[in-house]
């Protein structure tokens, strides 16, 4: 249970609480299980302190300093938390449905197993954070920096991934999708084309455009194909000039020695 002389601190106002922390920075405030429902404690010096299964349902926490606090298990269901600092914060399992997070920061959060139902993470820096098993159905990650940012076996669905660099996510491939999600042309951009079809084709992108997108990034020696035809003589060099392809990721056919002039192929060797 938190301790009742925190609380009290904290009910006296942000500018007293703000004041005692500066007093006494070795105590790390316990505010565990706190009722904190719509609190208005923005701007609050919450560093450190042990938010573990406190309910600050509708509180403004915009533009707090949450950093390495402990919010397992807390309910922040549409809390602002715009601009906020939680870096290396602990958020395994905390409700932040329909939470405002837009700008802020949450570098190697542990965000595991957290519920982020439509909340708002444009902005937002995730460099490194643990999203693994997250629920992220609705979420809107426009312009958010995911860079490192663990993803294994999070769910997605109506989901925004809007203006974002994909290519460095860890576990995207393993993302489990309820339905389809946004992915924009400037992701693709951002992202070089280095998207896990298996993410592309869960989040409802279509098969005809995932083939053309390294196309669409520089990179169309690794779109169109090459088909070798060739007479015996040169079957030794063929054979080379298709292995070095194919190592540069240039999708190339062999044309088989019976195949005469003008015949249908469809297949490979």
């Amino acid at each position: 249970m938190a301790n009742q002389e925190h609380l009290d601190i904290l009910e006296q106002g942000v500018e007293i609480w703000n004041k005692w922390r500066q007093e006494y920075p070795d105590i790390l405030p316990d505010l565990s299980n706190a009722y904190l429902r719509k609190a208005n404690i923005c701007s609050a010096f919450l560093y450190s302190a042990d938010l573990s299964r406190a309910d600050l349902t509708g509180a403004d926490l915009s533009r707090a300093t949450l950093s390495r606090a402990d919010l397992t298990g807390a309910k922040l269901i549409e809390a602002n938390l715009d601009v906020v600092n939680l870096s290396v914060a602990t958020l395994s399992g905390a409700d932040l449905s329909r939470a405002n997070l837009s700008g802020a920061t949450l570098s190697r959060a542990d965000l595991t197993g957290a519920k982020l139902i439509e909340a708002n993470l444009s902005k937002t820096k995730l460099t490194e954070a643990n999203l693994s098993k997250a629920n992220l159905i609705g979420a809107n990650f426009k312009s958010a920096n995911l860079n490192g940012a663990d993803l294994r076996d999070a769910w997605v669905g109506r989901s925004t991934f809007g203006d974002i660099d994909l290519s460095a996510i860890k576990g995207l491939e393993t993302v489990k999708h309820i339905g389809a999600s946004e992915i924009s042309i400037s992701t693709v951009y951002r992202s070089q084309g280095n998207i896990p079809e298996a993410f592309l084709k869960g989040a409802g992108v279509d098969d005809t455009f995932i083939t053309y997108i390294r196309s669409l990034v520089g990179k169309a020696i690794e779109y169109y194909s090459c088909f070798i035809s060739y007479s015996s003589k040169d079957e030794n060099f063929a054979k080379r000039l298709y292995a070095d392809l194919q190592s540069n990721n240039v999708r190339c056919w062999f044309a088989p020695e019976e195949l005469k002039t003008g015949d249908f192929f469809l297949g490979s060797h």
